[in-house]
């Protein structure tokens, strides 16, 4: 006779030494920041109400701000350099953003007076000449100061 057969039809189960890595996995990325002293971003660059105090970076002078428990969670000299680091590149980034914007309303202007003649594309090339590159100054302000201080 036969009698054999094993669990042909039978689901599969999962053994906890199966669970165990990824288990593991899930603990370790939510105790993390726990365990190694990080934590959610400790500062903004425009001031809010759980970040109401200004400060500079020291090494661009970009300012930021910070809630009360920063200097707690920052008090090494490598941890703020991160910190601070983190400020000037994003700044960086928002501000080549808005200037690329700024080049691209000039741009349009250029090639709106180009359909015209005379005196009034002359008038309008000006115009465009003129316009105010608020953020192109300033990012050509901040990328002299990081020349200045030089990349870590």
């Amino acid at each position: 006779g036969g009698g054999g057969g094993g669990g042909g039809g039978q689901p599969m189960q999962l053994s906890l030494a199966q669970l165990a890595p990824v288990l593991m996995l899930m603990a370790f990325s939510l105790l993390s920041p726990i365990l190694f002293g990080e934590r959610p971003q400790a500062w903004r660059l425009h001031p809010s109400s759980p970040w109401p105090l200004e400060r500079q970076t020291l090494r661009m002078g970009v300012p930021y701000f910070v809630d009360d428990s920063f200097e707690l969670f920052h008090s090494d000299g490598a941890s703020l350099a991160t910190a601070e680091g983190e400020v000037e590149r994003q700044t960086l980034a928002k501000v080549r953003q808005r200037c690329r914007h700024e080049r691209a309303q000039r741009q349009k202007m250029m090639e709106a007076a180009g359909h015209y003649q005379g005196q009034e594309r002359t008038s309008m090339q000006e115009q465009a000449g003129r316009a105010h590159m608020r953020w192109c100054d300033e990012l050509s302000r901040l990328e002299g100061l990081e020349r200045s201080a030089g990349r870590r």
